[in-house]
């Protein structure tokens, strides 16, 4: 998987988690310290976020980090 994929699975897996929990993008993004075009940029794929805000996400999505990646094979 490329770069561009790989970003592009890892928002989308992100925003399914946030919807599946009813929060905003706002809401996240608050809790993340980042602003709402940040979260909506990463949903879209068009950012590569660093480990350190991938964990602080998927601790306010009250979800595993390994939930957001593809798995290999």
């Amino acid at each position: 998987m490329d770069k561009k994929s790989l970003a592009a699975y890892i928002g989308t897996r992100i925003k399914k988690c946030r919807e599946d929990l009813s929060i905003s993008q706002s809401d996240l993004a608050r809790n993340c310290f980042k602003d709402r075009q940040y979260i909506h940029k990463l949903e879209k794929g068009l950012l590569n976020p660093s480990a350190q805000i991938l964990l602080l996400i998927c601790t306010e999505l009250s979800i595993n980090i390994e939930e957001i990646f593809p798995s290999i094979k």
